[in-house]
């Protein structure tokens, strides 16, 4: 629903208080991140140092 209220935190206390939207949030962010591909050689170029 939007503009609902995120309850104050009790200790203890878990995700299901939390409005379904909230909890879809929360679960999207406890996923693990996929796996990054390594930049692109011309990539490490622009992003060492001068010689």
């Amino acid at each position: 629903m939007a503009g609902s209220m995120v309850p104050e935190r009790i200790e203890g206390m878990g995700a299901q208080v939390l409005a379904a939207d909230y909890q879809q949030i929360l679960s999207v962010l406890a996923e693990p991140a996929p796996a990054q591909k390594p930049a692109p050689e011309w990539n490490h170029a622009l992003l060492s140092e001068p010689a």
